[in-house]
C-alpha cells in the first residue's frame, strides 16, 4: 500500500507530517497529470476526476486509519462496466474494523428498486486487488457468494417521506423520538453513543423486518449490548456484547444491509 503517514487536525506540524503531506500531494497531482479519465474517485468529500491505482490505494489507506471517521471510497466509471448478464454502475469500498467490504452497484430494476452485491468480508489486501481489476481493466468482480440488498437509499427514504413504521429513539438526559431520519442521522446518533453522549439508539423499520438497539456499558471496563431482531424472524431478538467500533458498525450498517451478523454467535431471547 501506499508509504502515507496519516496526519490528525490536533497533531503538531513537524518534519514527519511535512513529508506526508508532500506524498499525498504528489500522488492526487501525478493522478490528475495521468490517471484514468473513464473513471471518478470519490472519498471523504473529494471528487477526483482522474485516477491512479495509487490514487484509490492512498485513499483507502487512510478511510482505514481514520475508522469510523471516514466510511470509504466510491469508483464510477463513465459507462457501466458488464458482469455476465448484468452490469456494475459503481464499486465501493467500506471500511470497517478489521476488513474491508466492497458494494457493486447494479443498474435500477424496472419497477424502480435499487439493488446492491455486498462482498464478504475481505482483506485490504484482497480488495485492492479487485480494485485495481476495475480501474485498470474495467473488468467487474467475480460476485459469487456476494449477498443481494436493496440501496440505502431505498431504505432511508428522505425526511419528506415518512414510513408509518419507522423510528428511531436516542435516549440521553432525555428521550428523543424521530419519525423522519436519514442515514446520516443514524450514523450521528451511533457516533453520540460510543463516544458517552447517549444511552441508548434505537431503530425501527419493520417494513424491512428490522429493529436494532445498541446501549452504552454501564459502568467503565464494560461491553455494550447490541439486540438485533432477525430480518427472517421478526419475533426473535438475539443480543451479542462487543467493543464501541463493532456496536458503531452494527447500528450503521445492519439497518442498511451494509452486512448481516453471524447469528450463530450471540444469544437469541424470544
Amino acid at each position: 500500500m501506499a508509504n502515507e503517514i496519516i496526519l490528525h487536525p490536533s497533531n503538531k506540524t513537524n518534519e514527519i507530517d511535512w513529508i506526508a503531506l508532500h506524498t499525498k500531494g504528489k500522488i492526487q497531482r501525478e493522478a490528475g497529470h495521468r490517471g484514468f479519465q473513464d473513471m471518478e474517485l470519490r472519498a471523504d468529500g473529494k471528487s477526483f476526476l482522474r485516477v491512479t491505482m495509487e490514487l484509490a490505494e492512498l485513499e483507502l489507506q487512510y478511510c482505514i486509519a481514520a475508522f469510523p471517521h471516514v466510511g470509504g471510497l466510491l469508483l464510477t466509471p463513465a459507462k457501466p462496466i458488464k458482469s455476465g448478464h448484468t452490469a456494475c454502475r459503481a464499486l465501493g469500498a467500506s471500511v470497517r474494523k478489521d476488513f474491508v467490504s466492497l458494494k457493486a452497484y447494479l443498474p435500477p430494476r424496472d419497477d424502480g428498486v435499487k439493488e446492491d452485491l455486498i462482498s464478504p468480508p475481505l482483506s485490504a489486501k484482497d480488495a485492492l486487488a479487485i480494485l485495481k481489476d476495475w480501474l485498470v481493466y474495467l473488468q467487474a468482480p467475480e460476485t459469487t457468494g456476494w449477498r443481494l440488498t436493496r440501496d440505502t437509499d431505498l431504505i432511508f427514504p428522505g425526511k419528506a417521506m415518512i414510513p408509518r413504521e419507522q423510528k428511531l429513539v436516542l435516549v440521553g438526559s432525555e428521550t428523543q423520538r424521530f419519525l423522519s431520519f436519514s442515514r446520516q442521522d443514524v450514523m450521528t446518533a451511533a457516533s453520540d453513543l460510543i463516544h458517552g453522549q447517549l444511552q441508548s439508539v434505537e431503530v425501527t423499520f419493520m417494513k424491512h423486518a428490522l429493529w436494532i438497539r445498541g446501549t452504552a456499558p454501564a459502568a467503565s471496563g464494560e461491553r455494550f449490548v447490541v439486540e438485533a431482531a432477525h430480518p427472517d424472524y421478526p419475533n426473535a431478538v438475539y443480543t451479542a456484547e462487543m467493543p464501541p467500533e463493532e456496536a458503531f458498525m452494527w447500528l450503521t450498517e445492519y439497518p442498511c444491509g451494509g452486512f448481516l451478523p453471524e447469528w450463530e454467535t450471540v444469544r437469541q431471547e424470544t
